[in-house]
């Protein structure tokens, strides 16, 4: 990851629902959730408001969602089937996270 840039991401939408306003956007935890799901999903959802954002309360949000990402990964099982690649998400979205703290903090 460069310092230009804290992630990308690319997700479907349909044409006809209404966008989420970005401070409502959050990740659901239930009792069945798969962690590793819960955790990319709040990654895509910080990569893709990342290429948006425009002042530090946007960037408090991506944050946010960073954290959440990092936090659903070590709840990842051992013996989860992506467990490996949990281990090595946690350091990835830990760098996103610290880079949207910085520009939140400026």
């Amino acid at each position: 990851m460069t310092e230009s840039s804290p992630g990308t991401a690319t997700a479907s939408a349909d044409s006809d629902a209404a966008p989420t306003p970005v401070a409502e956007s959050s990740v659901t935890q239930s009792a069945n959730a798969d962690p590793f799901r819960d955790a990319v999903n709040a990654a895509t959802q910080a990569a893709e408001l990342a290429q948006i954002a425009s002042s530090s309360e946007d960037w408090n949000i991506i944050a946010q969602h960073w954290t959440d990402a990092v936090d659903g990964m070590k709840a990842v099982s051992s013996d989860h089937p992506r467990y490996d690649v949990a281990q090595q998400k946690i350091s990835e979205y830990q760098r996103n996270l610290d880079y949207a703290l910085r520009l939140a903090a400026s």
